[in-house]
């Protein structure tokens, strides 16, 4: 075993006692990781770009919502693939 690798299983092992000993589950992380993300997106890229996103997703969701647009975006992507495979 390399030393890296020696010193990584050690790490690991005191993280995986300190979780334990604390009494968190892997449902623990799982469900900070959203702020988690959050918090790191708005400090690397700042709030323009949170906005933006925030807009984007919006919008994506108001076109998935309109059935119409939805089926006729499907057909045009169906049609697509045949004449691909024509």
């Amino acid at each position: 075993m390399l030393p890296q690798d020696e010193h990584l299983a050690t790490l690991m092992e005191r993280a995986s006692e300190s979780v334990a000993v604390a009494g968190l589950t892997v449902q623990d992380y799982l469900d900070e990781l959203p702020s988690a993300r959050d918090e790191l997106v708005r400090e690397e890229y700042g709030d323009a770009f949170v906005q933006v996103m925030q807009d984007l997703e919006a919008g994506y969701k108001a076109m998935a919502a309109d059935e119409e647009r939805e089926a006729d975006a499907h057909e045009w992507a169906e049609g697509l693939i045949r004449d691909a495979l024509a």
